[in-house]
């Protein structure tokens, strides 16, 4: 913490308040649940400075961090979460010893606002949490390809805090355990799903996002439908939900809801293939709105003539851009449109939120809903009972391997609690973050949300913590009618949008082209003095070394700030920094100088794929802003209709 006036004895600091606060809330680029935290939070803590010159923080109950050795690993990029925010000692002893990825878990919203008033940060490029679930929605973009994570405790947290500490602990390990899935989905479509929003920016021009209803339907039941497979078991009572609350749908139980009769008022999808082929024939598409993400594929955004309410991703590296461009905040999701689905009724207001179809498992050796396009798909648990073996249908494998992540043949079987208390059922990593997912928002919204009611009304599957378990038919026969159709949502969106031209998102658009620019100018710096520095090993000219190296740590400094102003560049280029990283394998302990070569060397490629991801993708956002700018120049100026 940068503060000007320096104090001979233990003194609070000045404190600037709302202006400081603002601007490091705006910094941080928070989650959603911690900047409301810290927002609705009231100061109870209070920054100090100590006889000795150094910072703390002092409660009723004693001081917070006061200073003390911090040791922290030598690994270059390990992952570094830090305890207790304090008054950033411990954080700033850990920037001083690596440049791996450090987040922040605050868990007192109070203390973190009290010091985040009083003074600009000065902790470099860390993450800060004050919430586990929201931990869990960035903890990809931090850990990216690390299965590993040490904890760093601020002095005085472990005994302030216990508890805390403990469910900190359990969570790593849980995010830990499935980082190589999100890994593996991050690096085989995270290029796609930038290439994608550009592709579909187009469709937010003088339209409302489905965002644009947060807080609009405030007690409205919400049923969120996924293709389990006990959805045939309650299915068909959709059609009076539909009455009385609002229906969301995913892409993968419409054609099911409609064998059943059942018109949802929702579509959701999130598929970055193309599922076009499989929503196009639904009786209902051309009625029922169409919660696309902007990350999904483009043909499948333009299927159907319902209206189109995008939505996008809380995951930092879309919707810090996005919400900049649309002033929404995007939907925590989790591997699952069936979270993003959640999230919607959520953000809407809704209440009770009611799972159907949410099975988690495999139950009674199925994988999906009879009637759904994947209905003949089958899980078989090995004869040892380890494995789940899945026997997918050729619907699915032809639509899901001509996208970037052809479909696995088997998984580690895991056995959990049945719907209703009674026996187990069997479950696989693919369910295991989605069902961890809904559980953490479950205890996220029982405490800031005490009145809401969710409810697992799937009959079937596997159990969901924090979630009570009724039937549907009796969940139905305690509400009330809400009408609420498609049109309505519309009419909504429309009355509450932020207006984005096709003018002003082309000036977005190249405004990140800048960006990118400056990754590229970055990267290439980068590249020059990392090659140049292996060049003067080479001939030995220690004379020019250790001045090329001072070079190449400034570079380094500049070009990680250049990407985080940049996160669709970083996301666009991960694929191809990983790949170049795991070719190159780790640096091997041994001789010095061999050991700077190869470092120099991984830089220096790492680098050179960063500036012509840069350039593609500036090169991406130029062009659709050119695109843009010739639209609206053929385009009249649209009048906003009268409510």
């Amino acid at each position: 913490m940068s503060i000007a006036s320096v104090h001979s004895a233990e003194q609070p600091v000045p404190s600037f308040l709302a202006d400081v606060l603002s601007d490091n809330l705006r910094s941080l680029g928070l989650a959603v649940h911690t900047l409301q935290a810290i927002t609705d939070a009231e100061p109870d803590a209070q920054l100090v400075l100590l006889p000795s010159g150094d910072l703390a923080v002092r409660t009723a109950d004693g001081f917070l961090d006061t200073p003390s050795e911090v040791a922290v690993p030598s690994e270059a990029d390990a992952v570094i979460v830090v305890f207790g925010l304090g008054a950033g000692n411990t954080v700033r002893a850990a920037r001083a010893q690596t440049q791996g990825r450090i987040v922040i878990f605050e868990p007192d919203p109070n203390i973190a606002r009290a010091v985040l008033e009083h003074g600009p940060l000065d902790l470099g490029d860390v993450e800060l949490v004050t919430d586990l679930f929201d931990l869990g929605q960035i903890w990809p973009s931090i850990a990216q390809s690390q299965v590993t994570a040490t904890v760093l405790r601020t002095p005085g947290y472990t005994d302030r805090f216990p508890d805390e500490e403990r469910a900190l602990v359990q969570k790593l390990e849980e995010l830990v355990a499935r980082v190589g899935v999100n890994v593996n989905t991050f690096r085989t479509r995270a290029r796609v799903w930038v290439e994608d929003l550009l592709d579909n920016l187009e469709l937010l021009v003088d339209k409302p996002t489905f965002l644009a209803l947060a807080g609009a339907l405030p007690g409205v039941p919400a049923f969120i439908v996924g293709a389990g497979p006990s959805l045939g078991k309650n299915g068909p009572l959709l059609s009076e939900a539909s009455r009385k609350g609002l229906v969301i749908s995913v892409n993968t139980s419409a054609q099911a809801l409609a064998s059943y009769g059942v018109e949802p008022q929702v579509l959701a999808c999130l598929e970055s293939v193309d599922v076009s082929h499989l929503i196009r024939d639904l009786p209902f598409m051309n009625r029922v709105v169409r919660a696309f993400s902007l990350t999904a594929h483009p043909k499948t955004l333009r299927t159907g003539e319902g209206p189109l309410l995008p939505v996008y991703e809380a995951m930092p590296e879309i919707s810090g851009p996005m919400s900049e461009l649309t002033g929404h905040v995007g939907l925590p999701v989790c591997g699952s449109v069936t979270t993003a689905a959640f999230s919607l009724a959520q953000r809407l207001g809704c209440n009770p939120i009611v799972l159907v179809g949410q099975d988690l498992a495999y139950t009674d050796g199925q994988t999906y809903a009879p009637g759904t396009a994947y209905s003949e798909s089958k899980a078989r648990v090995s004869e040892d009972g380890t494995t789940l073996e899945l026997d997918w249908c050729e619907t699915l494998l032809e639509t899901h391997n001509a996208g970037t992540t052809p479909m696995h043949e088997r998984e580690a079987v895991e056995w959990v609690p049945a719907w209703g208390g009674e026996g187990i059922v069997p479950t696989g990593m693919s369910f295991s973050p989605v069902r961890a997912w809904f559980g953490d928002a479950a205890r996220v919204l029982q405490r800031e949300q005490p009145a809401l009611a969710l409810i697992n009304a799937t009959e079937g599957g596997a159990r969901i913590d924090g979630f009570g378990e009724r039937g549907l038919r009796q969940v139905l026969d305690e509400l009330p009618e809400h009408r609420v159709t498609p049109a309505d949502l519309k009419r909504m969106a429309e009355q509450r949008m932020r207006r984005v031209g096709a003018k002003e998102l082309a000036s977005f658009l190249r405004g990140k082209a800048e960006s990118a620019g400056a990754v590229g100018r970055a990267a290439r710096s980068a590249r020059k003095l990392a090659d140049a520095a292996l060049e003067a090993m080479r001939q030995g000219k220690r004379e020019k070394i250790a001045g090329l190296f001072a070079e190449l740590e400034r570079a380094e400094h500049a070009l990680r700030g250049a990407v985080r102003a940049a996160p669709l560049v970083d996301t666009f280029s991960f694929a191809a920094v990983d790949e170049v990283l795991t070719a190159r394998g780790e640096v091997q302990a041994g001789d010095a100088a061999d050991e700077a070569r190869e470092s120099l060397a991984r830089e220096a490629a790492v680098a050179r794929v960063i500036s012509r991801a840069a350039k593609q993708l500036r090169n991406k956002f130029l062009s659709v802003a050119t695109q843009l700018e010739s639209t609206a120049e053929s385009r009249p100026t649209p009048q906003r209709e009268e409510p």
